[in-house]
């Protein structure tokens, strides 16, 4: 039997009285090409070594827009971090005000939502990451809360999940990147109320079987 995997996006608004006025979960599907192509380095070594970034290359695109690639035998990628801490945004969920539909080749939120307190602004707290088994299944939760300070309700009506890529060299420099390796749009938007609190849960879970 080939193991099988499933990844749900839950999403869960509490107002300013810790009430859940809204919670939502449904399948998870929108990996990037990013995510595919680290996907195929890590199981292939095949070496992310092409300096364009699209249908037949092997490269990832950073959260600026720059592609990213390593020279072989000099450098390597590795992961560094993919659950940013209290007002971390460099990795772990974030989420944002676009409805632009998903491609396959995005590298970023169309709009992304900043950490604070200010117009516009959601104080990221951090992402946790438990990992549990149960029966055959391995499940790997990740979730993040948003708390809403900002004095105005705010639409979310995408989420995605940020990695924190390292690229070490033989030297022992490395820089660092910041990689978008999923882009959820949702189908509605998830309006946040001030003084309330979102949360978003992504959870992996993979059968193994004996």
């Amino acid at each position: 039997m080939i193991p099988s995997s499933k990844i749900l996006l839950k999403r869960t608004i509490h107002d300013h009285k810790g009430n859940i006025i809204k919670e939502v979960e449904e399948p998870c599907h929108s990996w990037t090409r990013n995510a595919y192509n680290y996907s195929v380095y890590s199981m292939s070594c095949k070496g992310l070594h092409h300096t364009s970034f699209g249908s037949g290359f092997l490269s990832l695109k950073d959260y600026s827009g720059t592609i990213r690639y390593h020279e072989p035998l000099t450098s390597h990628f590795y992961i560094g971090a993919f659950s940013g801490g209290i007002g971390d945004t460099t990795s772990g969920i974030v989420i944002g005000t676009s409805d632009v539909g998903f491609a396959f080749d995005d590298f970023r939120l169309g709009a992304t939502i900043a950490h604070g307190n200010g117009s516009g602004q959601m104080y990221y707290m951090a992402t946790t990451s438990t990992r549990y088994t149960s029966g055959e299944d391995f499940y790997t939760v990740n979730r993040r809360v948003f708390n809403n300070n900002s004095g105005a309700s705010i639409g979310v009506k995408e989420v995605g999940w940020k990695w924190l890529l390292y690229r070490f060299y033989s030297t022992s420099s490395y820089y660092q990147y910041e990689i978008l390796f999923m882009r959820d749009v949702l189908g509605y938007t998830d309006n946040v109320p001030h003084g309330g609190q979102y949360t978003v849960t992504i959870t992996i879970t993979c059968n193994m079987p004996q």
